[in-house]
């Protein structure tokens, strides 16, 4: 062999596992996806959301960015020069953070806070603004979609009970149930029909809050302006519900659900609000049989036709095989991909996590990740991790190995999907190429070790 396609071979084999052996080598160092600048924003069609821009179907798929309480803000000579994660990583605290941009995310869910709990103080993101956060994801090649925290876990559509509602489109409100129906069609007392039912404060955030402050004319001028803006308006809000099976008490909870959102849904409308509408499922997003149930019926009550439904997935959902599922009051996730990937309405899964290494026995999740990705993927159906990582952010886990994972995986990692065009806005985009960690190792070892055998043979001779 010529000395120089020995070196030649010797520094592509050395390249190759240094790549292999880099938790950093699975993210792109470039910018996936173009800035976002000729907007045209979606449209639901049957259980697919439209780009506009292409005519195509897009699929959302990233990470959560939790703003409300995580967004870390940098300034040089008065000017901003870092919003975690949209514009860099945080890269004094942990050297593997990059800026979203780079993970092969499409979509970014903002998770804000229009005050926090209790009032005291500014909210990061109220420092920084909506309109940078959102000018920030565009510019990274991200479909922002903003969220409000407040109303986590809520139950009332009105805590404050301030009854000032116009009818829209013959909607109003639905009053919130006195008692819920069990199974023998008696009306038993929220506290005793849901077990640890706590009612809301008059100064907690309900649905109504919500809508309210997505439509202050500074916030509708937002909408209006940035037409793939998409909006969740309550993170997580609805009466929580005991288990998953479809008792009556539930069926109660799903109704008020559906009618609550419905009337929500045309208010927005009414005030010019356009843009894509994310329903969360109730009792923290995670019964999904409302969707089911109702999904159909809220989607044909949006004026422009344009909801999309999320589930939250935690510690209701398992991925065991029978005989072996417990507890009984989980379900199987894969089922209910079945199940939601057969509805005629777009379904995404909006959180989604790891087990919580904090808390023993883990309660965060009781199943893989990696399951619900390669289930959702195969079935077109969104989805946004739960979160990109902030270092230090106890009590919750380390969430930066899935994290990663979901970036640079070769099988269902975020550069892979960006190579299909539903998960591009305007079509085909030129994706760099990277090394993954898997292809470093499995290029640069067989390489390496076959350079040093013929260099030992060759020595020999």
């Amino acid at each position: 062999m010529p000395k120089f396609v020995y070196i030649i071979l010797r520094t592509f084999s050395v390249m190759a596992l240094a790549i292999g052996t880099n938790t950093k080598a699975a993210i792109s160092s470039t910018q996936i996806f173009p800035a976002i600048t000729d907007q045209k924003g979606f449209t639901v069609q049957g259980n697919k959301l439209i780009s506009n821009a292409s005519g195509n179907q897009f699929v959302p798929v990233g990470y959560n960015s939790p703003m409300g309480y995580y967004l870390n803000p940098s300034y040089t000579n008065g000017q901003l020069t870092n919003i975690y994660p949209l514009t860099t990583g945080l890269t004094d605290l942990d050297p593997r953070n990059v800026p979203l941009g780079q993970t092969g995310a499409n979509t970014v869910r903002l998770w804000t806070l229009a005050q926090f709990p209790g009032g005291q103080g500014a909210t990061p993101n109220q420092i920084i603004g909506l309109p940078t956060l959102v000018q920030l994801s565009l510019q990274q090649g991200l479909v922002p979609m903003l969220t409000e925290g407040l109303t986590t876990g809520k139950n009332s559509f009105d805590p404050s009970n301030s009854g000032n509602y116009p009818v829209i489109n013959n909607f109003s409100p639905p009053p919130f149930p006195t008692c819920l129906p069990i199974w023998d069609n008696s009306c038993q007392p929220l506290s005793v029909a849901i077990n640890g039912y706590t009612p809301d404060n008059p100064t907690d955030w309900g649905l109504w809050q919500a809508i309210q402050s997505w439509t202050s004319p500074a916030n509708v001028a937002l909408f209006q302006a940035n037409r793939d803006l998409i909006l969740n308006p309550a993170n997580e809000w609805g009466l929580l519900t005991n288990a998953f099976s479809n008792n009556n008490p539930n069926a109660a909870i799903a109704k008020y659900w559906s009618d609550s959102y419905i009337y929500a849904i045309n208010y927005l409308r009414s005030k010019g609000i356009d843009n894509t509408i994310v329903v969360d499922a109730p009792s923290y997003g995670s019964y999904y049989p409302a969707i089911i149930e109702f999904g159909k019926t809220i989607e044909n009550a949006d004026p422009m036709h344009n909801t999309v439904f999320s589930v939250h997935a935690y510690n209701g959902f398992n991925d065991c095989t029978e005989p072996n599922c417990a507890p009984g009051w989980q379900v199987n996730l894969q089922d209910t991909i079945n199940q939601l990937a057969a509805l005629d309405v777009p379904v995404i899964f909006g959180e989604f996590s790891v087990p919580n290494q904090y808390i023993t026995p883990p309660v965060e999740t009781t199943y893989n990740y990696q399951t619900l990705v390669k289930s959702a993927n195969a079935k077109n159906m969104g989805w946004q991790f739960w979160m990109w990582d902030t270092p230090n952010d106890n009590p919750y886990p380390d969430y930066a190995p899935a994290m990663y994972d979901l970036s640079g995986n070769s099988i269902y990692g975020l550069q892979t999907l960006a190579t299909n065009q539903i998960y591009q806005l305007d079509g085909p985009q030129a994706v760099p190429f990277e090394f993954s960690p898997e292809q470093g190792l499995f290029l640069g070892l067989p390489a390496f070790l076959g350079l040093r055998y013929l260099k030992r043979k060759r020595n020999k001779n």
